[in-house]
């Protein structure tokens, strides 16, 4: 479920970086405004969040979703392949991406250090040594890997390729993140609801306060009814599957599943509860300019006399 709150207009905060920041912080001052107490974070790797959670909301579990950190691991391998004599890292990249989210995934209780332990693991396993020296995490527990017909080859010790593989895995900022991965929660419901926002707000269309609002809150009412829709199934029983060839994996279909179509159960409430208020000599369009719409970003400024700004400027370029 989606919890809408009507908290960041979107030309408020000139940078992005700055309004995904004020978003949060508007989020848990209005989670505290309802007496809500909130014990876990989970976000992307934004820098000025991380600093903003690690100093000013200490008491917070803030976790990092596996997803976004596969993505720039990933990344770096395929832009480390591109060198000529480091070609075979990319077919270890998604090997590295699979093994960073079983990671996550086998630790429940997100201990930092076994985390670490296990993700510093990979970088002996891809040189074909399987012992560690951690206590933590002394071997891999996969089974027999060297079997006939194994395509993948394993990096050789000392190599240009391996050695910057295991850069690339090593990486101390890597490492503190690895230690924060979220192994409960993930942000991919958030996207799937930003996604759903674009449908009823694209954004190369402008709308004023109260149309963003109310689109944003229609946003929310669709996705809720919608977000735990079952798989659909053929006239057979079975379940149905599609391809998709994703932009950002290069050619490499993904199998997704087909759920069953939306519905739109929110739009009869809506209607019925419309027509109550009509019954009742209630107007929504009153109470729409009843709410007060925060001023506009460029009424805090100080605004310069025009015609001296010209001057400033024809003076600027003579």
């Amino acid at each position: 479920m989606v919890l809408h709150q009507e908290l960041v207009q979107s030309n408020e905060v000139s940078s992005s970086n700055a309004m995904e920041l004020e978003g949060l912080k508007r989020g848990l001052q209005f989670f505290a405004g309802q007496n809500l107490q909130v014990n876990s974070l989970v976000t992307d790797r934004h820098r000025s969040i991380s600093k903003y959670m690690r100093e000013d909301q200490s008491e917070i579990d803030h976790r990092y979703d596996v997803w976004h950190i596969a993505k720039g691991t990933c990344k770096k391998i395929d832009k480390l392949a591109k060198k000529k004599t480091c070609a075979a890292a990319g077919a270890w990249a998604k090997s590295v991406s699979n093994h960073l989210y079983w990671v996550a995934a086998s630790t429940p209780d997100g201990d930092g250090d076994v985390m670490l332990a296990k993700w510093l693991s990979v970088a002996n396993h891809i040189q074909d040594v399987h012992q560690h020296d951690s206590d933590l995490f002394p071997r891999c527990v996969h089974g027999e890997l060297n079997v006939p017909g194994r395509k993948k080859k394993w990096l050789q010790p000392s190599t240009e390729v391996c050695e910057k593989m295991v850069q690339v895995i090593t990486a101390k900022c890597l490492q503190k993140d690895v230690m924060q991965l979220s192994s409960a929660y993930q942000t991919s419901n958030v996207e799937s609801f930003h996604s759903v926002v674009i449908h009823f707000a694209p954004k190369n269309t402008h709308y004023s306060y109260h149309g963003m609002i109310s689109r944003l809150q229609l946003a929310a009412l669709h996705f809720n009814e919608n977000s735990s829709r079952s798989q659909a199934t053929t006239n057979e029983g079975k379940e149905r599957f599609a391809m998709r060839f994703p932009k950002f994996k290069k050619g490499q279909a993904t199998v997704s599943k087909v759920l069953t179509d939306a519905t739109y159960g929110y739009v009869e409430k809506l209607t019925s509860t419309l027509l109550q208020l009509c019954k009742a000599g209630r107007s929504t369009i009153e109470d729409l300019e009843e709410a007060s719409a925060p001023p506009p970003l460029a009424s805090s400024y100080v605004h310069p006399d025009k015609e001296e700004a010209v001057q400033q400027h024809k003076s600027r370029y003579n």
